[in-house]
């Protein structure tokens, strides 16, 4: 006789040998299993022989007999690839939980059952009904461990949906907020490109700054044209239509630039100039003097630009650059077509006044009593007559600075928003 047939013999002895032994009501259902597996090949029934005989002589017992058919577990591993089944059972007898090596077993043979049905092609039926018949007969210790497994999968069920519920209304308000603060962004975006930097920052994050330009409707400020003088005659003696574009957009970029750094408001490019404001409300309690200091700035600007770009040109003109006016009043706030724009006689004034001669600042009457009274030392006013169309000749104020020089108060919102935003402070 082989050492394989002495081995499965000496197994099959064990069995007959338990068959025949009063098992306790556990121990009798796992021999029958066992037997049921063993109808379809008698040696399923090794590797339940070691549950077996813990169910009835306890763990030395079932470690002894667990040594001594070794072999015949690696037999069934190395042909059916059964370690799980074999690492299962090894587990829970290391456990000293006999229940639990009752459920590995249960397993173990649900795995077996399995590898049966893929050598064969089919499912044994056979044996898959024995273990759902052993789980409906265990006892009132299998009812409690079934009814607990089906009470930990609704509860996990309903765990599964709670969970998807919360995610869906945490998605709903995530969606809700994001609509809302696109809502609030496309309110005030069209003013972005109108403001200074630091200003672009504060409309996002300071409702009551927001609604200074959103909510009023009326206002008090300075409003400051500047008109290219002569940009006909400019326009015509370009060298291309290109390159005369390229001049006129270069120096509209660099102006409105100027105006936002000096805290005013761009309104818009009239097409040979800008149109910009600087509301009380937002350029503060100097914003006259940011009007006339943005304004000398902005001649000045032109001048380099011109002689930068004098090669745009076939021939260069001496008595060309800003006429710039300016005036102050009451303004009305308006949004026209996405766009923040003002309206009122102050604009009307400044708009005639821009037709000042090249590189000159006339003020109206109401801009320059505030302007003298305010900042007689630091700028110099000169009376003079300007023709206005439809109105004709009115009293005027060129403007140039004085030596003394003046150093403007920043707005309290730009004030505020740098000392919060110090990380020294």
């Amino acid at each position: 006789m082989t050492r394989k047939a002495r081995q499965n013999s000496s197994g099959q002895d064990n069995i007959e040998k338990l068959a025949n032994t009063d098992l306790d009501p556990i121990g009798s259902e796992i021999a029958r299993i066992s037997k049921l597996g063993g109808a379809l090949n008698p040696r399923l029934e090794l590797p339940s022989l070691s549950v077996q005989i813990a169910a009835k002589a306890g763990l030395s017992e079932a470690i002894k007999n667990m040594n001594s058919l070794a072999p015949a577990w690696a037999d069934l591993a190395k042909s059916l690839d059964w370690s799980k089944s074999v690492a299962l059972q090894t587990e829970a007898l290391k456990a000293m939980d006999l229940s639990s090596a009752i459920q590995r077993q249960t397993e173990a043979l649900r795995a077996i059952d399995w590898d049966l049905g893929r050598l064969r092609g089919e499912p044994p039926a056979i044996l898959q009904d024995a273990l759902e018949e052993s789980s409906n007969e265990s006892g009132l210790e299998g009812e409690i461990r079934k009814l607990r497994k089906e009470i930990e999968k609704k509860g996990a069920l309903l765990a599964d949906r709670e969970a998807d519920r919360t995610e869906l209304q945490a998605r709903a308000s995530e969606l809700k907020a994001s609509l809302e603060q696109l809502r609030q962004k496309e309110r005030f975006a069209f003013l972005l490109n109108q403001v200074h930097p630091a200003a672009q920052v504060l409309l996002g994050t300071d409702l009551s700054f927001r609604d200074q330009f959103l909510g009023a409707k009326e206002c008090t400020g300075f409003v400051v044209s500047m008109d290219i003088r002569r940009s006909t005659e400019l326009m015509l003696k370009a060298r291309s239509p290109d390159r005369y574009a390229e001049f006129i957009s270069s120096l509209s970029r660099q102006l409105t630039k100027e105006v936002l750094e000096s805290f005013g408001v761009f309104d818009k490019f009239t097409g040979d100039g800008i149109l910009a404001f600087f509301p009380d409300f937002y350029s503060g309690t100097d914003a006259g003097f940011y009007a006339v200091s943005s304004a000398m700035r902005c001649h000045q600007i032109f001048h380099q630009h011109y002689k930068s770009h004098r090669n745009s040109f076939i021939s260069v003109l001496q008595d060309t650059g800003l006429g710039v006016g300016i005036d102050y009043g009451n303004l009305s706030l308006v949004q026209v077509s996405g766009h923040l724009t003002v309206v009122g006689p102050p604009v009307v004034y400044a708009c005639r006044l821009g037709g000042a001669p090249a590189g000159s600042t006339l003020v109206n009457q109401p801009a320059y009593e505030i302007l003298c009274e305010a900042y007689g030392l630091n700028l110099h006013f000169e009376e003079t007559t300007q023709d206005l169309k439809h109105e004709g000749k009115i009293l005027a104020y060129r403007t140039e600075p004085t030596p003394k020089e003046y150093e403007p108060s920043a707005p309290m919102w730009f004030v505020q928003d740098a000392t919060a935003s110090d990380p020294c402070d």
